[in-house]
């Protein structure tokens, strides 16, 4: 079996799916993308045409090996979302060769269920909204049977960077803590929108609501500060 084609599909607002082909008619799906670049990791997953077309698609980790090893500049966002994604297509084409999940290739299911929470959001990225309609999610959320739910810091985009935007964060999670008890869990999402010295700040004022998990704190460029 050989790789005949890559086909990408741009989907609105920012997405990027990818498409491996082969001459036994087997095809696998992926998902290669970097948020508001799908058309640079296009461009790096075309680069790896030379080596892709006409390669045995169930040899993953040479072909891994290759694109990763095969050039002078390695890693970063934009290759290694292409590669991500090129791998994912791979192993669905592999699992189709094989007829069985690919969670079994990986050495088979380890649980029968996996704990969710729901997102505080109209949608995935909306705007500003009042706590008022924050707090009316929590409740369908609760209603849903989630016994988690996460919070997202929302606009402004900028860096939260002084302690009036803080309080603001902090009162708005309060306000959820309050609404449903100890008996659930919350995770707040910074975004990469707080500063790096007001990171540290933010998580210790809201260490008495009990935070489940922090989602990005800080950008990860600012990879010495997370350990912090």
């Amino acid at each position: 079996m050989k790789i005949t084609d890559l086909k990408m599909y741009h989907i609105k607002p920012r997405w990027l799916f990818l498409k491996i082909e082969t001459d036994a008619g087997i095809c696998g799906w992926g998902e290669p993308v970097v948020e508001g670049r799908a058309r640079t990791v296009e461009t790096a997953i075309n680069e790896y045409r030379n080596i892709l077309i006409g390669a045995n698609p169930l040899q993953i980790e040479h072909l891994w090996q290759l694109m990763y090893r095969g050039t002078y500049y390695r890693g970063g966002p934009v290759f290694m979302s292409a590669i991500s994604g090129i791998e994912q297509a791979l192993w669905d084409i592999k699992g189709k060769y094989y007829n069985m999940p690919v969670y079994e290739l990986l050495g088979g299911a380890v649980r029968n269920k996996v704990r969710m929470y729901g997102h505080l959001k109209p949608t995935a990225h909306a705007g500003d909204f009042p706590v008022e309609s924050m707090l009316e999610i929590t409740d369908k959320r609760l209603e849903e049977g989630f016994d988690v739910v996460k919070y997202s810091i929302i606009p402004p985009i900028r860096p939260i960077d002084n302690m009036e935007m803080v309080d603001k964060v902090v009162e708005r999670f309060a306000a959820i803590r309050e609404r449903v008890g100890k008996s659930v869990d919350i995770a707040i999402d910074f975004h990469g929108r707080v500063h790096k010295p007001m990171a540290k700040v933010l998580a210790k004022k809201l260490e008495e609501f009990d935070p489940m998990f922090i989602e990005e704190p800080v950008l990860c460029e600012n990879m010495e500060c997370f350990k912090e």
